[in-house]
């Protein structure tokens, strides 16, 4: 199955769905954000967020969907932590211990490479495009109902099981994007916008004097080429996405503070290629190609600095009313 990258569709598959999209679910939506939202609940995926840097937000709709918030379950397909996987993502734990929520999140959130972005990054657009990505691209181009199920963007058709699609099958679980809808709406969240790409002029059409293509170099960039860097751009952003996924699926096999430090660079690589465009805009305006190209070093040093194996200091007892998730003591600060 092709990868689609971020770049490929976040504006008319993500932020135009979002914005013209409406909640027809609302009862049910809203008792399911005010559990994600519950304070013992908060505290916990809280947590996950600190250890992860995932929005807590996403972390909650993605367990209400793979086990309906149930804190005893693998967060990658709601299977007991207890023991292996045995569905996909398939032999991951068992995860023991009081840690054991918080480890088997880590596990499923670095195998997908999805841990470590700057929070600054995560933009109503890219929770969307990461959340379908993490059930699986294969509904593009129609509306996932792993998204939109419960709101008016999605009426039928599902997949039963591993590559098996029914067209009139209907989701009646609740889509992601109908909780966020609710949960920003009450005012818990509010989601950053991703900022539209500035348009880069394209080039007059010349003879066609070589079938090569022209080598992402400093000079093609200085010369005006904006559709093969967009090409490059594209197809060096997919390269790192892959490059993610394996090193999370051997992340067990590397130790600690290795492990964190190694996984938690490679998101770091998918900032750095937004440097492509943006000598593109600086180019086409007149602007100094030095000053992005400084600001960006900054950045990118800032993020590799900033790395640092994080320790989870919670636990996880069990009452009559199941299990009961105690987040760890705030430090003051």
């Amino acid at each position: 199955m092709t990868l689609h990258t971020f770049h490929d569709t976040w504006d008319t598959r993500y932020r135009q769905v979002w914005d013209a999209c409406h909640v027809v679910k609302v009862a049910e939506a809203t008792a399911a954000a005010g559990r994600i939202s519950a304070p013992a609940a908060r505290a916990a995926l809280e947590h996950v967020q600190k250890l992860t840097a995932v929005p807590w937000t996403m972390v909650g709709c993605v367990l209400l969907r793979e086990s309906n918030l149930n804190f005893g379950t693998y967060l990658g397909n709601g299977q007991p932590l207890n023991q292996r996987t045995t569905i996909v993502p398939i032999d991951r734990g068992p995860f023991l211990g009081p840690n054991a929520f918080y480890d088997g999140c880590v596990d499923a959130l670095t195998l997908e490479g999805i841990t470590g972005f700057d929070p600054a990054n995560w933009t109503i657009d890219r929770v969307l495009y990461w959340l379908e990505r993490l059930n699986g691209q294969g509904y593009y181009p129609n509306p996932s109902p792993y998204l939109w199920a419960g709101t008016d963007r999605y009426t039928k058709g599902k997949y039963v099981k591993d590559h098996v699609y029914d067209p009139n099958v209907v989701d009646t679980q609740l889509g992601c994007a109908a909780v966020l809808k609710i949960l920003e709406a009450q005012g818990i969240v509010t989601f950053p916008r991703e900022a539209v790409p500035a348009a880069v002029p394209q080039p007059q059409k010349a003879p066609t004097v070589a079938t090569a293509p022209v080598p992402i170099t400093a000079a093609a960039i200085k010369a005006g080429t904006p559709a093969t860097a967009t090409q490059f751009f594209a197809e060096a952003e997919a390269a790192v996405a892959l490059v993610q996924k394996y090193v999370g699926m051997l992340s067990r096999l590397i130790p600690e503070p290795w492990r964190s430090i190694v996984t938690g660079a490679l998101p770091v690589l998918d900032d750095a290629l937004k440097i492509v465009p943006e000598i593109q805009a600086a180019h086409a305006a007149g602007g100094s190609v030095l000053n992005v190209v400084g600001a960006h070093l900054q950045a990118i040093g800032a993020q590799l600095q900033a790395l640092s194996p994080a320790a989870a200091t919670v636990t996880v007892s069990s009452t009559a009313a199941g299990m009961v998730v105690n987040p760890p003591p705030q430090t003051p600060g």
